[in-house]
């Protein structure tokens, strides 16, 4: 059959998972557009990104690990409850 056409190149995707600046203890990053935090899970080492936002009563929060092929999105609009604290 004939395959999507993706919205965002492959390039472009790749450069949005790397870390920009990786603070001294080299667990936390900065990337673009993501907040970025290395897990040890046994020999497994993986960055996870993410990215919160709150507006006027709504909250989202957005996790990604793509070493695990996981990803988890929550969109809230529940006054005085943080989305971040629920990834």
């Amino acid at each position: 059959g004939k395959r999507a056409q993706s919205v965002i190149s492959p390039l472009a995707l790749r450069q949005t998972m790397n870390a920009r600046y990786v603070f001294e203890d080299g667990n936390i990053a900065v990337g673009f557009p993501y907040e970025m935090h290395r897990y040890s899970l046994g020999n497994l080492s993986v960055w996870s990104r993410t990215k919160d936002g709150n507006f006027d009563g709504f909250s989202s929060s957005i996790e990604i690990v793509p070493e695990l092929n996981f990803g988890v999105a929550i969109l809230n609009n529940n006054e005085g409850m943080d989305a971040h604290y629920l990834t």
